[in-house]
């Protein structure tokens, strides 16, 4: 497992899931992520230390979230990871960034989390459908419990 060292990291409550997207700029950013889905916690704007967890095998969904615990950390969300693109855009350039403290689930019942992550030339933020679980290459967003 490979932790980064900390990212600081602006996260505003106040503007709309809407005004975050658009602030990070995207070349593409999935229709599916809207606020009927995944509703914007809290108010305010805070300052954080945003890390990246990288596994270096195959995980699950529930191993991600029982291992990120067990080292005192907690899953980013879909805000912290919107604020994350917005301020580090070329971080998803090199590698796929998830949230997993926004899950929802699809009309299919399957689960869904919001990415960073990237094509050839392009910026996207996607719906990534978690299944059997992650590879290696993915970085997970997470804080230190406070």
């Amino acid at each position: 497992m490979q932790i980064s060292e900390p990212f600081p990291l602006t996260v505003d409550r106040v503007r709309s899931l809407q005004q975050m997207i658009e602030a990070g700029h995207y070349d593409y950013a999935d229709p599916e992520i809207i606020e009927h889905h995944v509703p914007v916690n809290g108010t305010g704007v805070v300052t954080a230390a945003a890390l990246l967890v990288r596994f270096n095998r195959f995980i699950s969904t529930e191993t991600v979230l029982a291992e990120l615990a067990r080292l005192n950390l907690r899953p980013g969300d879909l805000i912290e990871l919107l604020a994350f693109g917005a301020q580090y855009p070329e971080m998803q350039r090199k590698f796929s960034v998830l949230e997993l403290a926004s899950i929802w689930m699809n009309r299919d019942g399957y689960r869904n989390v919001a990415t960073l992550s990237r094509t050839a030339r392009e910026r996207v933020l996607v719906v990534s459908y978690p299944g059997g679980g992650w590879r290696d290459i993915h970085r997970f967003l997470a804080f230190r419990k406070s």
